[in-house]
């Protein structure tokens, strides 16, 4: 029986919406949203809206609107970059930091119960057939 991968996609999507989801109450009570979280995550290794658009797959206007209200909240900040003054970084700020790895525990629990569900062999299974799939 050959598995159809869009109905897989869709699968995966459903449960990556069900964990977030259940975490939405948690994010909320940090003063963020799930869009908003990814991008909070990233900020340390992608420094530019562009790079963060790209890799949470939001449109670059989305990105940066929820990007001023980061800044706004005190999460994270602009930095103008040396040689270009067109151009900045952002930096995630101290408060950032604390809510991002609050937010980070949160999904992660949330993440742990579904997960918990599998066998320790289904487990080690799940997570080598991710990194096969993505090479």
């Amino acid at each position: 029986m050959k598995t159809d991968a869009w109905e897989l996609i869709q699968q995966n999507l459903q449960f990556y919406q069900t964990v977030m989801g259940r975490a939405e109450a948690g994010l909320v009570g940090l003063n963020l949203e799930a869009k908003s979280f990814f991008l909070l995550a990233a900020v340390e290794e992608l420094k530019y809206p562009a790079e963060l658009a790209r890799h949470c797959l939001l449109p670059r206007p989305t990105v940066s609107f929820l990007l001023k209200r980061l800044e706004k909240k005190g999460f994270i900040q602009r930095k103008s970059v040396a040689g270009d003054l067109r151009r900045f970084e952002l930096v995630l700020t101290k408060s950032g930091r604390q809510t991002m790895e609050k937010a980070q525990a949160i999904v992660t629990e949330v993440f742990a119960k579904s997960f918990s569900n599998l066998t320790a062999k289904e487990q080690v299974t799940y997570a080598a057939l991710l990194a096969k799939m993505q090479t």
